[in-house]
């Protein structure tokens, strides 16, 4: 599902990442970023990206006042109350999921760059936590897009149903 967010949507990511990033004194969390050789402005840049992607998936799944979070972090859902949306640049991309994403949630994946974004699916935190996606290089597990369920299907499944219930 193919998706643009407009130049409001680019500064207001902008603003979040910038109001998060200060809120861990410019210092990423150890247990969710394994790029330590990004720039600072490189980081800026990596947080606006992934938060228009949790705008992109908000505005898809309906919730029209969607504003994203400062300093919630890893305590609650992204979107709604149990969608954690996870972003990369790349078309092809794994979906990346984290010991400490909660297993309650469901990830959804976002590729792209601003303004073009595209969802590419979805899958259960717990299993994506499956042990053939485990990395051993670090612990992660990386589910590539062939293992997602497709957004459109997201609404007509149990996950859905439940999660969507505004």
């Amino acid at each position: 599902m193919k998706m643009k967010v407009s130049y409001q949507d680019m500064l207001k990511a902008l603003y979040c990442a910038t109001e998060r990033i200060k809120a861990i004194n410019g210092k990423p969390d150890a247990k969710c970023n394994y790029t330590r050789d990004l720039s600072f402005f490189d980081y800026v840049c990596q947080m606006a990206e992934s938060i228009c992607a949790e705008i992109v998936v908000a505005r898809y799944l309906g919730y029209k006042d969607f504003e994203p979070t400062i300093n919630t972090f890893k305590d609650e859902a992204d979107v709604g109350s149990k969608f954690e949306v996870k972003w990369t640049k790349y078309a092809n991309g794994a979906m990346i999921i984290y010991d400490n994403d909660r297993n309650t949630d469901i990830a959804i994946l976002v590729t792209g760059k601003s303004p073009n974004y595209e969802i590419r699916g979805w899958l259960p935190v717990s299993i994506a936590k499956s042990k053939p996606w485990r990395r051993q290089d670090q612990p992660t597990f990386w589910v590539e897009q062939y293992n997602l369920h497709p957004i459109e299907n997201l609404r007509r499944s149990s996950h859905g149903e439940a999660a969507l219930s505004m």
